[in-house]
């Protein structure tokens, strides 16, 4: 009757996930860019709609979550543009200092990734990929590669 079931263990799940979402592999300035823009236009329209839904009172729990998760996803784009320059993703802390933070967020937007495969990963695709930037998981959902199943 059952066969048995495959099981993957949750520390591999949370694994996977973390090195292929956040801190792992590089990007464009281009989608560096995008994706920060995407991502911060994102969260002022649900901190904008949580007003007007949830009213004013619960509004600073939900600024707080949304801000926690802006740092986070911002924080990611930064070592990930880092990575594709050939630098650490521990230079993306220079954007805590005041005023400097200014400059190196100028630097890393507009210094050109190196060209070549470096130790963090190969050289990005030019294709413009939001979705697949902020989240990579999606990559896999809208491309259409050979391992995509066949429509019917």
């Amino acid at each position: 009757m059952g066969g048995r079931r495959a099981t993957i263990p949750i520390h591999e799940v949370i694994t996977e996930f973390y090195r292929e979402t956040f801190f792992v592999g590089r990007i464009t300035r281009l989608n560096y860019f995008l994706s920060g823009l995407t991502a911060s236009l994102s969260a002022w329209a649900i901190l904008k709609t949580s007003v007007f839904m949830l009213g004013v009172t619960t509004v600073a729990f939900v600024a707080g979550l949304i801000w926690a998760m802006m740092i986070l996803i911002l924080f990611s784009l930064m070592v990930r543009r880092c990575h594709d320059i050939g630098w650490s993703g521990w230079w993306s802390l220079l954007n805590l200092i005041p005023i400097v933070n200014f400059f190196f967020g100028l630097n890393i937007l507009f210094r050109r990734g190196q060209q070549v495969p470096n130790i963090y990963g190969p050289v990005p695709s030019t294709r413009v990929d939001i979705l697949g930037t902020l989240y990579p998981y999606s990559r896999a959902a809208f491309s259409n590669t050979k391992d995509s199943p066949e429509p019917l």
